[in-house]
């Protein structure tokens, strides 16, 4: 699954290589970090936020629709 940070911006920071490096995830926070004239950490502390969200939201609507199983 590919998180995108800015979704206007269209990065995707979960883009991994065939060999599995980080390279293009920490050039694209080194891009943002620029960009948006914050630190690489706090653009990493952003994404990390959004894609909790994303989790919960979808765990919210699929407890809402009853597609999970009860415990």
């Amino acid at each position: 699954m590919k998180v995108a940070l800015f979704f206007t911006y269209g990065y995707s920071l979960k883009t991994w290589s065939n060999s599995g490096t980080l390279e293009r995830e920490l050039k694209i926070y080194e891009e943002l970090s620029k960009k948006h004239k914050i630190s690489r950490e706090r653009v990493r502390q952003i994404e990390t936020k959004a894609f909790e969200k994303l989790q919960k939201a979808m765990l919210n609507s699929a407890k809402s629709k009853n597609l999970l199983p009860k415990n």
